[in-house]
């Protein structure tokens, strides 16, 4: 796959730029901390204690969480405010559309394309790719943007887990 000569013990990551590896290590850590919130989330529309919804929610993947989330918004039983219902679904809609740019960089595979010191993602999720995997440039605007990205989404959570706490203080 990589063009450039690897040697013994030694592979194109170990050369990537630190800027390049940075920003890839945002990507994966906003996501994580989004899945995490995603299950304050839940907690707080179920009023767990935090020991017990960590036990449910930590380790369902995205997709579990958001098809979760989901349900709460279809009825006002757990959520009365109709505006936090439609900003929830919304989220959960974004972080699905969204969640393969997580997957694409922690589960992804990186090296030099036909350039030698270009260093690039391949991409094999298309069968075609997978027979010639296709290389995409790495360039850290676009990685620092799928960062943002995920950082916004994040923050969308937080201010939804801070409405539903105030909501909750309200009623009691």
């Amino acid at each position: 796959m990589p063009y450039k000569k690897i040697t013994k013990n030694t592979h194109p990551i170990d050369e990537i730029p630190p800027d390049t590896f940075a920003e890839i290590g945002k990507i994966v850590a906003w996501w994580g901390y989004l899945q995490f919130q995603l299950g304050a989330i839940i907690r707080e529309i179920s009023n767990l204690p935090k020991d017990t919804g960590r036990v449910l929610t930590v380790g369902p993947d995205l997709s579990v969480l958001c098809n979760i989330i989901r349900t709460f918004t279809k009825s006002d039983h757990w959520i009365k405010d109709e505006n936090i219902r439609a900003d929830l679904e919304k989220l959960a809609k974004d972080v699905r559309d969204k969640s393969s740019d997580r997957n694409d960089y922690a589960h992804g595979v990186f090296g030099y394309g036909e350039n030698p010191n270009e260093f690039v993602r391949f991409l094999m999720k298309q069968p075609e790719h997978r027979i010639k995997p296709y290389a995409e440039p790495l360039k850290v605007d676009d990685l620092k943007k799928i960062a943002n990205d995920a950082r916004g989404l994040w923050i969308r959570a937080q201010d939804i887990t801070e409405r539903l706490k105030s909501s909750r203080k309200k009623r009691h």
